[in-house]
C-alpha cells in the first residue's frame, strides 16, 4: 500500500510508458518468431486492469488521487463543464469552490451502494471526480494501445482489460472503448467467487458487445 506509485494524470509517467510500450514492440519486431506474435495486451494500475490505485486501497480509506498533476486535470476537466463558479457551487452544494482550485472529494466520501448509484443531490463532488479520472484513463488506455499499433505497422492485435459485466473502478465508459481503433481486444479475469472444486466462477466479459463492434 505504501510503496511509490505513478499518478494516471501524469503525463510524464505517460511519455515513460509510451517509450517502453515502443521499445518492447519494436524488439518483438525485430525476434525470428515475429511473425508468429498475435498481439500484445497492454495493462497497468492496480492488478494490471487499468484500475486505480484507490481501489486497491480502500481498506485504508483510500485516499483519491491529490498529486499535482491530478490536481491540474481535475480543474480543467471543471473548466469544460461548469461555465461559471456559481454554476460549480450550486452543483457541488458548496458556497466558496471555485473551478481555479478545486477540492479533491474525500475517500470516505464516496458513497458507493450496492446498485451502483449516487446521490447527486449530495455527491456531485465524487461524480464529477470519477468521471475526470475515467476520461483520464480512457485517454491513457487509448493512448498506449494506439502507440503500439503503430510500432507494429498495425499488424498486431492490441488489447486492453476492459468490458465488465459488473461496474469496476476505472471501466464505466466501454462505449469509448469499443469505438477506438487502435484497441482490437479486451480481457477480464472470471468473478472471484464460486471457483471452489464442483463450482464454477461467473464469465465477467460483455462479450455480446465486443461481437457487435468487431473487437475479441
Amino acid at each position: 500500500v505504501n510503496e511509490p506509485r505513478h499518478s494516471f494524470a501524469s503525463m510524464k509517467w505517460l511519455a515513460q510508458f509510451g517509450s517502453a510500450i515502443k521499445k518492447f514492440v519494436s524488439y518483438l519486431n525485430s525476434r525470428p518468431y515475429a511473425d508468429r506474435i498475435a498481439g500484445v495486451f497492454i495493462g497497468a494500475g492496480n492488478a494490471g486492469e487499468w484500475v486505480p490505485w484507490y481501489h486497491c486501497d480502500k481498506k485504508k480509506g483510500g485516499p483519491y488521487d491529490h498529486s499535482p498533476a491530478m490536481k491540474k486535470a481535475f480543474r480543467q476537466y471543471l473548466e469544460n463543464k461548469y461555465r461559471t463558479d456559481e454554476e460549480l457551487q450550486k452543483a457541488w452544494g458548496m458556497k466558496n469552490v471555485v473551478r481555479a482550485d478545486p477540492p479533491i472529494p474525500s475517500y470516505n466520501k464516496k458513497l458507493t451502494k450496492s446498485d451502483g448509484n449516487y446521490d447527486l443531490h449530495r455527491d456531485q463532488q465524487t461524480v464529477d471526480y470519477l468521471e475526470c479520472n475515467q476520461e483520464i484513463l480512457n485517454f491513457m488506455v487509448e493512448y498506449t494501445c494506439r502507440i503500439a499499433k503503430q510500432a507494429s505497422a498495425d499488424r498486431l492485435l492490441v488489447g486492453a482489460p476492459s468490458g465488465y459485466t459488473a461496474q469496476a473502478a476505472g471501466n464505466s465508459d466501454f462505449r469509448y472503448m469499443l469505438d477506438s481503433p487502435y484497441i482490437d481486444l479486451f480481457g477480464t479475469p472470471i468473478a472471484y467467487h464460486g471457483g471452489a472444486a464442483g463450482f464454477s466462477s461467473a464469465f465477467r466479459a460483455t462479450q455480446t458487445s465486443y461481437n457487435l463492434n468487431r473487437k475479441v
